[in-house]
């Protein structure tokens, strides 16, 4: 219905044109009735305009008034539709608006969370540090009164087995005293590293920080190695390192990495120790030993 309307409308301004009047009015009346708003205004004022040329002032208003009521209804409709424009646009900046307020607030959570974060981090870090500072303190506390208490086992009188086994007591908590110290050194650390590293890792391991190793094991194991020399004066301080490692139980490779010698090598020493080194003595020191 509309394609025909409009198409009687356009033949109506056609014929307007050639000036055939009477004719352009016959298809305008047909399009009048169009259901588009826009064609029934445009045809209700060609009617008015063509009534008026002709001086048929009745048609002529009474058109005329058809297209001031379909004008009406145009700006009316353009107007709504200019306000529901205008709200779309103002409920959409509201939207933005409230958007970028959630969004502002979700940032400023999340910078007040990681805050929070790194300062547990902080704390933790601290409440670490401290922790592993108060428990070294307590182990060379726990050393200083094993040291104490050997010296002052020659001057009790008491019976010479019971000083031996007072002795060989004394002897055992400071070699877990002396582990202990070890774990919390960075020497510890990177020798745990270099027993689940890769053989590519070791090499790595092994050339930034063996020295480092090597230093903690014999600053921690002092009074064990002293022990052990008191016993066996003819063992050397490669001998005593050795020891030191298998009492940490460190296997035959990384024995071989930390001490930079070969397989032989290793079993020419513990045979040399073995002489050296009393039966039982030997026996204590390399009861854990599988190589």
């Amino acid at each position: 219905m509309e394609d025909i309307t409009s198409a009687y409308s356009v033949k109506g301004d056609i014929l307007y044109n050639m000036n055939e009047k009477d004719s352009a009015l016959y298809y305008w009346y047909l399009s009048k009735s169009s259901p588009d708003i826009y064609t029934k205004t445009s045809n209700y004022y060609n009617i008015y305009r063509v009534n008026k040329e002709l001086s048929d002032w009745e048609n002529a208003v009474l058109y005329a008034d058809s297209f001031i009521v379909c004008y009406d209804s145009i700006q009316a409709m353009n107007d709504r539709a200019e306000i529901d424009e205008l709200m779309d646009n103002h409920q959409l900046e509201f939207y933005k608006y409230k958007l970028s307020v959630k969004q502002e607030q979700t940032t400023n959570l999340l910078i007040i969370l990681f805050l929070f974060f790194v300062l547990a981090l902080v704390f933790l870090f601290m409440w670490r540090d401290r922790h592993l500072k108060n428990k070294y303190i307590a182990l060379q506390k726990q050393l200083m009164d094993n040291r104490a208490e050997t010296l002052l086992l020659d001057e009790k009188d008491i019976h010479e087995e019971d000083k031996n086994n007072k002795l060989h007591e004394l002897k055992e908590a400071k070699f877990e005293i002396c582990i202990s110290l070890f774990k919390s050194t960075e020497g510890y650390r990177r020798l745990n590293e270099l027993q689940k590293a890769k053989p590519k890792e070791c090499i790595s391991i092994i050339k930034n920080h063996r020295i480092l190793i090597i230093t903690d094991i014999r600053r921690t194991f002092v009074d064990v190695m002293e022990d052990l020399s008191s016993s066996c004066s003819s063992l050397t301080t490669d001998d005593l390192l050795y020891c030191a490692l298998i009492i940490l139980h460190c296997p035959k490779e990384i024995i071989m990495d930390v001490m930079n010698v070969t397989s032989d090598a290793i079993k020419t020493r513990k045979n040399r120790i073995k002489n050296k080194m009393g039966e039982e003595l030997f026996d204590k020191v390399f009861l854990i030993d599988n190589l």
